[in-house]
């Protein structure tokens, strides 16, 4: 049994440090995609069009920061997440490996994770509408779609809330038990 603890908290440390460096490296790809957009609106426009499966249209520096501040708040969503995920983890390889607080930041990562699924699904209508803003009378235009990725994303979010929730449910009954005995 002892064994077995110290493989979870050996797991769950290095699960902390990955997430960790994972959300170090998304956070340097987003300011540098954030950098390049601000700074070169004609391949914003080029990516756009070809995200949209239409031809360039000039993006407005104002446009191209409204782009920018819609995805920082999609993947800020993300992020936090992320670092709840991580802090879950290092509660439990620092603590009781039942532990309510950790259940809590599970639940709390799934449930950031749900939001930035909507983003997702929100985002695309939005940026197409700020595409299209600046694009010439009857070539306006607004983008819905709803992907496997963003499903799997609803679903995944869902089951880390549920397991967050059980592993808080079994910190209850842990105590409960500790307290009868």
């Amino acid at each position: 049994m002892s064994s077995n603890r110290q493989h979870l908290r050996r797991l769950c440390h290095r699960m902390n440090i990955l997430l960790g460096v994972f959300g170090i490296l998304t956070a340097a790809y987003v300011v540098l995609s954030a950098g390049w957009a601000l700074n070169d609106s004609t391949g914003l426009s080029a990516l756009l069009a070809r995200h949209f499966d239409t031809k360039p249209f000039p993006v407005s520096t104002p446009t191209a920061m409204l782009i920018v501040l819609l995805f920082l708040f999609q993947v800020g969503l993300f992020l936090y997440g992320l670092n709840c995920m991580r802090q879950a983890f290092s509660i439990i390889a620092g603590r009781d490996i039942i532990d309510s607080t950790a259940g809590l930041m599970m639940r709390r990562a799934g449930l950031f994770f749900a939001a930035t699924a909507v983003a997702m699904i929100l985002f695309t209508p939005a940026l197409s509408a700020l595409f299209s803003v600046s694009a010439p009378a009857g070539n306006h235009f607004i983008s819905l779609s709803f992907g496997s990725g963003e499903a799997l994303t609803l679903l995944m979010s869902g089951v880390v809330v549920v397991v967050g929730h059980v592993i808080a449910l079994a910190a209850e009954v842990e105590d409960e038990i500790r307290q009868i005995v």
